[in-house]
């Protein structure tokens, strides 16, 4: 994975050509993109199926598609915003899938949902109060806001992992990002949540 102050420029440009590589068959590029992206696309899977098991089975169909179909990829977008995308398509249609989701639901009595950032916070209170705020926020929304406080992409990123417009994204996380100052106002008056959730914030950026 690379080191997080490289410039989103030129991971993008790396990116690009990581998937050239895969387009001409070269098994190198697909096993650069796995080492570079398989924690972070398994972590979102696992957001959506609610099982880490479940959610690397979706990541793995997702490189295999990629593999498979790689001539049909064009480089003239986001490999990231591409990878996401597809990772969400096959966790999408696995909720679908009646066995499937049978399954995933025998599967979450077993083994908790994987932990996240927010789990690290300082405040149990603080902790407890932002988890559920996030939990309760819409479908949409909450992806929304996960996609960019966790996963860092981009709004015209989250746009195409979602298929839904860039505006959309700025007018989801907008009310996301009011309607937790709203829930979670009082305790961020109190000084010592205030600055573990500032630095929970700057963490996840």
């Amino acid at each position: 994975m690379d080191p997080p102050h490289i410039p989103a420029q030129e991971r993008e440009a790396a990116d690009l050509l990581l998937l050239r590589g895969v387009q001409r068959g070269d098994p190198a590029g697909l096993d650069a993109l796995i080492d570079r992206y398989w924690l972070a696309l398994v972590a979102y899977a696992a957001r959506l199926l609610g099982d880490w098991d479940a959610a690397e089975d979706a990541g793995q169909e997702a490189f295999v598609r990629l593999w498979e179909r790689r001539e049909q990829w064009t480089t003239d977008g986001s490999v990231r915003a591409l990878l996401y995308q597809m990772v969400r398509n096959v966790a999408l249609n696995q909720l679908k899938g009646d066995d499937t989701h049978s399954r995933l639901l025998e599967l979450r009595t077993e083994h908790p949902a994987p932990r996240t950032p927010v789990e690290e916070l300082g405040a149990a209170e603080v902790q407890r109060a932002f988890e559920d705020a996030v939990a309760d926020l819409p479908e949409r929304r909450r992806e929304v806001f996960l996609l960019a406080r966790l996963d860092c992409l981009t709004h015209r990123q989250i746009a195409a992992v979602m298929e839904i417009s860039p505006q959309t994204v700025a007018n989801q996380l907008g009310a996301a990002l009011a309607e937790l100052r709203t829930r979670l106002g009082g305790l961020l008056d109190q000084p010592a949540a205030r600055e573990d959730a500032t630095r929970e914030a700057h963490r996840m950026r």
